[in-house]
């Protein structure tokens, strides 16, 4: 239990700043992996015992019956995804404005795709990617959303059954909101199919101030 601890917390640790600047080569995330199992094993990272479990059950969360461990290319990719969660979240910093101004001036940042970047900047599309599996708009005044957005939960693709497309395109999300900020459910049903339509009924509309944003 305690190498287990020592792996988890110590060596999957000691390269935390170099994993959040760079994009780690594949050998090398594999080294690291190689290490950190023969530790956990043998007690040495260079042990060759035996391995009584493959790395893709001791990578398992503790709640679904693995050892919870991480790979250094998971690691290496969230850290460098909270970089990309910055350009999103605070759009006004140094690097956000020179990041932007480079590489998104024809296409938003969530869309753009560049062949030909640096190693330090490639890295940033690189965590893009692994975030926009999980980020929603938030629904503050429905003003920058687009129904083509990822906004629904549980919906990657919003639009993707929908008959009446070209009527749709052309209304907002605020068009589906009454006076009172409450859904109006026999319009969503109408053009939204029965799935999506009750997972946008179960998003709630805050009648407070403020903007929409990605969470």
């Amino acid at each position: 239990m305690g190498r287990i601890v020592l792996a988890k917390h110590v060596l999957s640790a000691l390269s935390q700043c170099t994993f959040a600047m760079f994009r780690i080569p594949r050998t090398i995330a594999q080294a690291i992996d190689k290490y950190m199992v023969g530790f956990i094993w043998t007690g040495d990272v260079e042990g060759h015992g035996i391995h009584w479990k493959a790395w893709s059950i001791l990578s398992v969360s503790e709640f679904k019956g693995g050892l919870g461990m991480r790979s250094t290319k998971e690691i290496n990719r969230a850290l460098v995804a909270k970089s990309a969660l910055r350009i999103i979240s605070q759009p006004e910093t140094l690097f956000s404005r020179f990041f932007l101004y480079k590489y998104c001036r024809k296409a938003s940042f969530l869309c753009v795709h560049v062949q030909l970047m640096p190693f330090g900047d490639g890295k940033v599309l690189w965590g893009r990617d692994l975030l926009k599996l999980g980020l929603k708009w938030r629904l503050i005044n429905e003003a920058k959303i687009k129904l083509e957005d990822n906004w629904i939960p549980e919906c990657q693709n919003p639009l993707r059954g929908i008959y009446d497309l070209p009527q749709l395109l052309n209304m907002r999300i605020a068009d589906f909101i009454d006076v009172t900020t409450q859904w109006r459910e026999l319009l969503i049903k109408v053009f939204f199919p029965i799935m999506v339509a009750r997972n946008i009924l179960t998003i709630y509309v805050p009648q407070c101030g403020g903007e929409d944003h990605m969470i």
